[in-house]
């Protein structure tokens, strides 16, 4: 049973999105009023709790831009968000973080959109049930490629495989033999490092110099 419910996860993601955020009882009474549907309050009311706000609002904005709507609202709008969550996305790179930078480790391939909050979700369980995570730097393979000595990239392959087909996600987990690094340090050889696991590349800052990624 997931510790992190899908609920928390969904909030998290709304709280970094640059778009107006709700709670979702008002987002969900929003949407029951602009789309003139109070038949499907309570579909709304779910949705709202469970579902990412931006895909809500695209649909919604989706169906208020169609013309000359006949039959049933709230079918023309799940059919909207249901479109919407099931649009491919790119690969999804998997970071093994540190407080020097980070590895780039693995990639999610095949996910679509409505697959983002499990992923998530995968990833906090998995790291809820380590207590650390750390790797030891073998050799320098390339100007950025190390191979890396580690004991958790073999569980959470298989932690992600079986969380995914729980969830019924078509997302799939392919793990790098070769790390590649992306920090302001040289690694060197025997260095132990301690991090965490995280979906995505962090978003250039003001720290970003001479072609170097943030530490954070």
């Amino acid at each position: 049973m997931l510790s992190i419910n899908l609920q928390q996860i969904v909030e998290e993601i709304n709280s970094r999105r640059n778009r107006i955020r709700y709670p979702f009882q008002e987002l969900g009474m929003m949407l029951t009023t602009k789309l003139n549907d109070p038949r499907h309050k309570a579909l709304y009311m779910k949705l709202a709790k469970f579902e990412e706000q931006e895909l809500l609002m695209d649909a919604m904005h989706y169906v208020l831009a169609t013309p000359n709507i006949s039959g049933n609202v709230g079918a023309l709008f799940m059919w909207k968000l249901k479109e919407l969550k099931n649009r491919p996305l790119q690969p999804l790179p998997v970071r093994f973080d540190t407080d020097k930078g980070y590895f780039l480790i693995g990639m999610y391939k095949h996910a679509v959109r409505g697959d983002m909050p499990v992923l998530l979700a995968g990833i906090y369980e998995f790291l809820r049930e380590q207590k650390t995570l750390s790797c030891t730097i073998l050799e320098k393979k390339s100007e950025t490629g190390y191979l890396v000595a580690e004991t958790f990239v073999e569980k959470y392959s298989e932690f992600s495989r079986d969380f995914l087909r729980t969830y019924n996600c078509a997302a799939r987990l392919t793990m790098n033999s070769l790390w590649m690094w992306k920090g302001e340090e040289q690694l060197t050889q025997r260095l132990s490092i301690v991090g965490t696991i995280k979906l995505g590349v962090p978003v250039l800052t003001k720290r970003f110099v001479k072609g170097r990624m943030p530490s954070t």
